[in-house]
């Protein structure tokens, strides 16, 4: 093992209340074939087991850096591990997923080879209830025509793209020169950070590396924050708003924002089906608020039946009852009004808005 001050990858890992996958986690990063690295674990102030394995695992690995803090969120615990980094790249690892033993190695050769600043790779699957391993389309370029294993897209290639690749933040090897010298951090206190985080950094570099091998394997269980139903889902529409402004600031046509916009609805529509019953009002206002605001410059354009019921609704209504009664019962439509008939009573909205087939 080797004890470099510079190491060549830094990976960073931020932990909360993960004990039940921290071990696989662990065991993925310190078998990994290169061994110039260093694993920085934050611990963000875990109420279960999760800091006393991190200390056993440390004093079986030297390359291991245990931080801790209370809880403040994962992009908090990630910037704690940006500020100490050391390596010449920067690896993200959730505590709950693992790596295949040679991604870095593979990562960082390549990166090398091409000069890169940023290096994104494709994802597995792995689905806890049932036991199954998925390649997602969304992992895994489906957008892309060239099957080549590596390959590298220009500036004018991959902006035909940006809201294409998958903004996790582990699936990206970034050089830690490149995030210093753009000061590019997680936004605090927000959950679906790496949406923003990536997006920053696609616009600041001239070319980004891709790689299709199965490199990450994402665990996907109803304990993970994306999928609990809880308040931050709201956080969707607050990130959003923010890479609105983003691509605002750059040379982006119209329509291709307009597509970006298409294609938050679908995101949009699984949070609503996913969100606890006790925040639903607050979700209907966000989402209110930000499609009204934030809206293409031609009529919205949902192919799918169940989407564009979900997001007519949220663009004519003016209360969350309204929305509700617009959702939920059979309406009828004319070039004016949209009309819903209960119990024998018929309530008219005025339709001031298009959403096309």
């Amino acid at each position: 093992m080797t004890t470099n001050i510079s190491p060549k990858v830094s990976i960073i890992v931020p932990i909360y209340n993960t004990e039940k996958y921290l071990p696989k986690c662990l065991d993925s990063l310190i078998e990994q074939t290169l061994s110039d690295i260093e694993i920085i674990c934050v611990n963000d102030g875990s109420t279960d087991h999760s800091l006393t394995i991190l200390e056993q695992y440390k004093q079986k690995d030297p390359r291991i850096i245990v931080l801790n803090q209370n809880n403040s969120g994962q992009s908090i615990a990630r910037n704690q591990g940006l500020k100490i980094a050391q390596g010449k790249y920067i690896q993200l690892v959730d505590a709950d997923d693992w790596i295949t033993n040679d991604c870095c190695q593979i990562l960082y050769q390549q990166a090398e080879d091409d000069q890169l600043d940023m290096l994104t790779m494709a994802a597995t699957s792995y689905i806890e209830n049932k036991k199954e391993y998925i390649k997602e389309p969304f992992y895994n370029f489906y957008w892309l025509e060239n099957k080549n294993e590596r390959l590298i897209l220009t500036r004018k290639e991959y902006m035909q793209h940006w809201w294409e690749f998958a903004p996790t933040a582990p699936l990206t090897l970034y050089n830690r020169n490149f995030l210093i010298e753009n000061k590019l951090f997680f936004p605090e206190h927000l959950k679906f950070e790496d949406c923003l985080f990536f997006k920053q950094a696609l616009f600041k570099t001239d070319k980004i590396g891709i790689n299709r091998s199965q490199l990450y394997f994402h665990r996907g269980h109803m304990e993970s924050t994306v999928n609990n139903g809880g308040y931050h889902y709201l956080d969707w529409f607050t990130i959003n708003a923010q890479i609105y402004n983003l691509i605002k600031s750059y040379e982006i046509s119209q329509k291709q924002i307009d597509t970006w916009l298409f294609s938050t609805v679908n995101y949009s529509f699984k949070l609503w089906k996913g969100i606890n019953k006790q925040f639903r009002q607050q979700f209907y206002k966000k989402a209110h608020d930000f499609y009204t605001r934030y809206s293409p410059s031609t009529d919205w354009i949902i192919n799918n039946k169940t989407l564009r019921r979900f997001l007519y609704s949220l663009l004519i209504a003016k209360n969350y009852l309204t929305f509700k009664l617009l959702y939920y019962f059979p309406k009828k439509t004319s070039k004016k009004n949209v009309s819903i008939k209960i119990l024998g009573f018929k309530l008219k909205y005025p339709r001031k808005t298009k959403c096309s087939s």
